[in-house]
C-alpha cells in the first residue's frame, strides 16, 4: 500500500530520464526508506510506504533533486523536440482554419483550409481536370470545394488552380515561419527558455 503525498509537475515530467531519476532516487541521501515514483497524467509522482513519515525537508529535497535534472542534456534536448512539435501542431491549426480567398466564383472573401491533407486532395481534383478537359474539350470540367464554413462553389478547371496558386504564397510563408521559430528553439540552451519560447508573433505577417 502507498500513498501520494508528493507531486511535482514542473512542466517537464514528458521530458525526463527516467533512468538518471531512478538512479539519482536510489543513491540519494533522503531519509525516506522504500520511495520510488510514477508519472501520472502531466506529474511524476513519489510514492512513499504508508510507515514514511512525510516532511518539509523531504519536500524541499525533491524539488532540488527534480530541479537538477530540468537542466540536463537530456531533458533540454527533449525539450527542445516537444517545443518544435508545438509548432508545427500550431502551423497545422492556422492551415486547417483556413486562409482567405476573394476570387471567381466567389462573390466575396472566404477562408479556405490549406492544410497538406486538403491540398494534396486540391491536387488530386486538378489533375483529374487536366484528364477530363483532355478527352472533353476546354471547360468541360467543374468540381465543388466548400469553405470552412461549409459553403459550396463550383470551380472552373482554370479556378481551381488560381485557388492553389493563390494558397501557395501564404502557405510557404507559414512554413518559413514556423521553420524560423523552430531555428530559435535550437538555439536555446536552458530549460525555462525553451518552455516559456513564445512563437505566437509573426504568423499574421505569412497572410495576404
Amino acid at each position: 500500500m502507498f500513498k501520494y503525498p508528493f507531486t511535482y509537475s514542473n512542466h517537464f515530467s514528458n521530458g525526463i530520464n527516467y533512468n538518471a531519476l531512478q538512479q539519482d532516487i536510489d543513491e540519494s541521501p533522503l531519509d525516506c526508506q522504500g520511495f520510488h515514483f510514477k508519472k501520472s497524467a502531466d506529474s511524476i509522482c513519489f510514492l512513499f510506504p504508508n510507515e514514511t513519515v512525510f516532511s518539509q525537508a523531504i519536500n524541499d529535497s525533491l524539488e532540488e533533486l527534480m530541479n537538477v535534472h530540468i537542466g540536463s542534456p537530456y531533458y533540454i534536448k527533449v525539450a527542445k523536440k516537444d517545443k518544435k512539435q508545438e509548432l508545427n501542431d500550431y502551423r497545422d491549426s492556422i492551415l486547417v482554419s483556413g486562409l482567405p480567398y476573394n476570387s471567381p466564383p466567389l462573390p466575396s472573401e472566404l477562408y479556405y483550409q490549406a492544410d497538406r491533407e486538403t491540398r494534396t486532395d486540391l491536387g488530386t481534383v486538378i489533375s483529374n481536370g487536366k484528364d477530363v478537359e483532355e478527352i472533353n474539350g476546354p471547360g468541360s470540367f467543374t468540381h465543388e470545394w466548400w469553405s470552412v464554413d461549409n459553403i459550396e462553389h463550383n470551380f472552373t478547371l482554370s479556378q481551381l488552380k488560381g485557388l492553389r496558386l493563390t494558397l501557395s504564397e501564404p502557405v510557404r510563408n507559414i512554413y518559413k515561419t514556423c521553420r524560423y521559430h523552430k531555428d530559435m528553439v535550437s538555439l536555446l540552451e536552458d530549460a525555462e527558455s525553451i518552455n516559456n519560447y513564445d512563437y505566437s508573433g509573426e504568423w499574421t505577417n505569412a497572410l495576404p
